[in-house]
């Protein structure tokens, strides 16, 4: 059977995008850290690497490492650049179809008396004569994968788009990778003194940094504990650092209405492989932080290349990451959360932990 032959869009007459939903949401109140990756991902959307190419960013990291709110400032603050409008669409949201967004997207760029076409195909070609011509900033949050990523993407200079994801996309023809790790100390105090209150926590600031790196930087966890601090002016920041001190209930006190880093670390727990699942529960009763593809391998008596593929996927939804040595390269890390609930996860499941193995160190 031949495929269908393309349909011919005529280029409509200028029209001001009317921006109906989805309409780009409030850039977070206070924003703060993420000075370096909001820089990089300026520069890639406003200098492509190829004269007449889209800007294209992607914007990756943990569940709780404030993607979200990075690509929504960097929107804001390219507004200017994006004279004919921003267009925002989180995939994640339930029931989302990129069908659906291209749909909402035709509406707002030609209002809502524009006859949508019923094949995806043809709202994508669609689409992207709309944005012939103009410059549109499109911003995708919460997407999974490249392929449901590509009928979103403009063809041609002009537009630009943002895409947040907990994975690294390294499929995606053109991109420009932008990966949110864990924040240092610096940036994670200003995070709890922009909730807390900066005066606060000048009173007890080697606690407040401590509360820092019991939270691994993650800005998710963060937000819980200045929150639960917020809502209890009358604790000193050193009860939050005690009630952390102990691994057993670490999680549960990192959350706070709805948020919950445990929910985070499930869902992309939940993604691998049983085999990268269990090699990770293994690794995380090793006594040392940093490790090699040759340690995970004589851990599963297995070769070191197929190791090192499993540890790519681990780190590919950043329950692991790559340590930038340039001595010792073929590092990994894993973060003191994340080694917190595999181990847990493993006493769940009733899964022993290698016997050669420590049980993990209480983090100082």
């Amino acid at each position: 059977m031949r495929a269908p032959s393309a349909i011919e869009y005529p280029v409509p007459a200028p029209v001001a995008p009317t921006l109906l939903p989805p309409s780009l949401p409030a850039p977070p109140a206070k924003f703060v850290g993420c000075a370096g990756p909001l820089q990089r991902l300026h520069d890639l959307l406003l200098k492509p690497p190829n004269t007449g190419s889209v800007g294209l960013g992607v914007v990756s990291g943990r569940a709780g490492t404030g993607k979200t709110a990075l690509v929504l400032q960097a929107a804001y603050q390219l507004r200017d650049r994006f004279t004919d409008g921003r267009l925002y669409a989180d995939l994640g949201a339930e029931n989302a179809s990129v069908s659906q967004v291209l749909g909402q997207f035709i509406i707002a760029l030609a209002g809502p008396d524009r006859p949508l076409p019923d094949r995806q195909a043809h709202r994508a070609q669609l689409y992207r004569t709309l944005l012939a011509g103009r410059r549109v900033l499109v911003v995708l949050d919460g997407v999974e994968d490249e392929v449901e990523a590509l009928p979103l993407i403009p063809a041609g200079s002009g537009s630009a788009v943002i895409l947040a994801s907990r994975r690294r996309l390294p499929v995606l023809a053109g991109a420009r990778q932008v990966n949110l790790g864990m924040w240092n100390v610096d940036d994670g105090y200003a995070l709890l003194a922009s909730i807390v209150g900066p005066q606060r926590l000048a009173a007890e600031r080697e606690d407040a940094r401590r509360l820092v790196r019991l939270c691994d930087g993650l800005p998710l966890a963060l937000k819980v504990v200045g929150n639960r601090l917020a809502a209890r002016p009358h604790w000193p920041v050193a009860r939050m650092v005690d009630r952390l001190l102990d691994d057993r209930d670490r999680l549960d006190e990192l959350a706070y209405q709805d948020m919950t880093v445990r929910e985070g670390l499930a869902r992309e727990y939940e993604e691998v492989s049983p085999t990268a699942q269990s090699m990770l529960r293994s690794l995380a009763t090793l006594p040392m932080e940093e490790f090699r593809s040759s340690d995970a391998g004589h851990l599963f008596d297995m070769a070191e290349a197929e190791a090192e593929d499993i540890l790519a996927s681990l780190a590919e939804v950043n329950l692991i990451e790559t340590v930038n040595n340039e001595t010792t390269p073929g590092l990994f890390r894993m973060w003191q959360l994340v080694r917190l609930f595999v181990y847990e996860r493993a006493a769940e499941d009733d899964v022993a932990p290698d016997a050669r193995m420590a049980e993990p160190r209480p983090t100082a």
